[in-house]
C-alpha cells in the first residue's frame, strides 16, 4: 500500500515516516511535539495566573480590602513599642468642654526605623467592637490629642513617648483595641502620607 503526502501529494511507502519528495512528517511526530510544547506553555500560564490570584487575595486580606494600602505593606517607618492606659486624673478628662461622654488617655512608646525629618504622626482608635472612637482635643480643638508628634525630626533607633486621648459619647467605658497609625512628611511643596499601619492591642 502507499500513502500520499498531505503537503506535496507525492506517493510514499505505507510505513514511511517522512515524504521522499519534500521531507514532510507523515506520522505526526512534529505535531505531537508541538502539541506538547503548547500544553506546557498553557500549564505554565495557568500556574502564573494562579500565583497572581493568590497574591492578590493575600494583599486584599492584609489591607482590609483597600488595594491602595498595599504600598505600605512591610514599609513601616516607625514601630509602636507599647501602649499603656493612663489614669483619668493625669489627663483630667472632665475638663473637656461640650463633651458628655467618657475619655481615656494612653501612653504610646514608639521608635523610628530611619532618620525622619518634618514628620507628623496621627493615630485613630477603635474599640473591640470596631467602633471608631472620638479623637479628642483641648483649647477649642487647637491641640489635637491623637497626635504623637507634629513636624518633628526623628532619629533612627531612638525611642519616643507621647500621650493620646480618645473618647466615646456612646458608652460609659471603653478600651482601645486597635490604633490606626498615619505618618506624614511635610516638604515645601506638600504634606504626604508616607506610612500607614495598624497596631492591635493585646
Amino acid at each position: 500500500m502507499v500513502k500520499y503526502c498531505p503537503k506535496c501529494g507525492a506517493e510514499n511507502e505505507d510505513d514511511g515516516e517522512f515524504c521522499i519528495e519534500c521531507g514532510n512528517d507523515l506520522i505526526g511526530k512534529s505535531n505531537k511535539s508541538n502539541d506538547s510544547v503548547s500544553i506546557n506553555k498553557k500549564t505554565l500560564l495557568i500556574g502564573v495566573i494562579a500565583v497572581i490570584i493568590v497574591a492578590l487575595i493575600g494583599i486584599f486580606a492584609l489591607t482590609g480590602g483597600n488595594i491602595e494600602n498595599a504600598q505600605y505593606l512591610g514599609a513601616n517607618t516607625i514601630s509602636i513599642d507599647s501602649v499603656s492606659e493612663l489614669g483619668t486624673e493625669q489627663l483630667s478628662p472632665t475638663e473637656y468642654s461640650d463633651y458628655s461622654g467618657v475619655t481615656k488617655g494612653y501612653t504610646v512608646v514608639f521608635s523610628a526605623k530611619s532618620d525622619l525629618k518634618n514628620v507628623s504622626i496621627e493615630t485613630q482608635a477603635y474599640d473591640k467592637n470596631g467602633e471608631h472612637l472620638d479623637a479628642m482635643a483641648n483649647w477649642m480643638g487647637f491641640n489635637p490629642l491623637n497626635v504623637l508628634c507634629y513636624n518633628d525630626n526623628l532619629t533612627s533607633g531612638s525611642s519616643y513617648t507621647a500621650n493620646v486621648v480618645f473618647g466615646s459619647q456612646n458608652a460609659t467605658d471603653f478600651d482601645v483595641a486597635k490604633l490606626e497609625v498615619y505618618v506624614y512628611q511635610t516638604t515645601p511643596e506638600e504634606t504626604k502620607l508616607i506610612d500607614k499601619f495598624d497596631y492591635n492591642m493585646n
